[in-house]
Formats: C-alpha cells, sequence, structure tokens
C-alpha cells in the first residue's frame, strides 16, 4: 500500500517470516515511536533489507517490521522520495523513476472488484482455474490479484497471482478445500 500521510516504509512481521528476511535489532539510538492514523502505538521489531520489485524494476531498501501491521507493506513517504515516485490522481496512476515505471493506483470501491465471468461449480477438494473480470482501469495492465477476504472466512481460497489480463478478462487460480461443490454466482466479488 503507497500511504503519503506515512514518512516510514513499513513491512509486516507476517511478509517477513514468509519471505525468511532476517530482521536486524534497531539500536537504542535509532528506536522511533509509530503510531496509526488512530493514535495507536505500533511495536517495531527492528528493520529488513527488502528489494521491492515494481513492475520488474527492483528497488533496494530497508523497510521497519511492525508486529500485526494490518497490510502486507506499507510504502511511506521515505520510499516514495527515494524513488522519484509522482502520484496523478486525475489519471489513477503512480510513476517511478521519472516514468520508468507507471502502475494503476486504486482502492477498492464497488468496481474495482475481481468478479466472476460466469455461474461456476467448484468441485469438492479440488483446484480450479475460473475466468474473472477486472476493473477497467487494470484492463491490458499487469496487476496482482489478491483474494477479496481472508482464507478461513470464506469456504474457498483465492491464489495472490500476477496476471496480464487480456482486456477486462483473466483467469485466476481458485481452491475449494470443502467435501462439498461451491457455487460461486455470476459477478460475485472474490478478488481485488
Amino acid at each position: 500500500m503507497v500511504d503519503t500521510g506515512s514518512g516510514t516504509t513499513c513491512i509486516s512481521k507476517r511478509i517477513v517470516d514468509k519471505i525468511k528476511l532476517p530482521i536486524k535489532p534497531q539500536n537504542p539510538g535509532e528506536l522511533c515511536n509509530l503510531f496509526t492514523a488512530n493514535g495507536t502505538k505500533l511495536n517495531a521489531l527492528g528493520t529488513v533489507d527488502v528489494d521491492f520489485n515494481l513492475n520488474g524494476l527492483v528497488f533496494p531498501y530497508v523497510a521497519i517490521v511492525i508486529d500485526n501491521l494490518s497490510d502486507q507493506c506499507i510504502l511511506g513517504t521515505n520510499f516514495l522520495t527515494a524513488t522519484s515516485a509522482k502520484i496523478d490522481f486525475e489519471n489513477g496512476i503512480i510513476s517511478f523513476e521519472d516514468d520508468l515505471v507507471r502502475m494503476p493506483v486504486s482502492s477498492p470501491t464497488n468496481s474495482d472488484y475481481v468478479r466472476v465471468v460466469n455461474h461456476t461449480i467448484l468441485p469438492a477438494n479440488s483446484e480450479s482455474i475460473i475466468s474473472v473480470k477486472i476493473p477497467p482501469s487494470f484492463s491490458n495492465v499487469e496487476s496482482i490479484i489478491e483474494p477479496r477476504t481472508p482464507f478461513g472466512s470464506v469456504n474457498f481460497a483465492v491464489a495472490k497471482c500476477l496476471v496480464k489480463p487480456q482486456g477486462s478478462k483473466t483467469v485466476c487460480q481458485i481452491l475449494n478445500c470443502t467435501d462439498e461443490p461451491i457455487i460461486l454466482v455470476r459477478n460475485r466479488r472474490i478478488g481485488q
């Protein structure tokens, strides 16, 4: 997530553990107090050297590791400044390094979800590839599809995947790990 209200780039401990990055402890003189927008103090655990891959351009950066961060990563103004980021709100685009990389900027609204194209039956205990339609602003743009809801809150799992849609349609991988078939109705929101 890009956050112009955050001066600091942070990454979730969950993600750091998942990709097995070593956390460097902060020295007492480097300790910083970080707070959420509502004033809740965040638990900074240290820093990690991480490579942010933005549409193929890799930016090495030092991020602060936060325990229980609600987002996977927050790109703060320190990262945005270091990468010469420019946000074009009128066209919904963020660019880095003098337009070397351009990406759509979006926050999910009702029209920004990945939706099922046709009524689909997911067989019990199966993995399927299904046709989905994406928001118009992502047509023909390399994008990441993410699950709309965490696994466990629904009875299927959508794989997080990188797609290059043809027009406004692409496919995504979905898992039914129940003993019963699941029916996904046309236009059901399954991702973002």
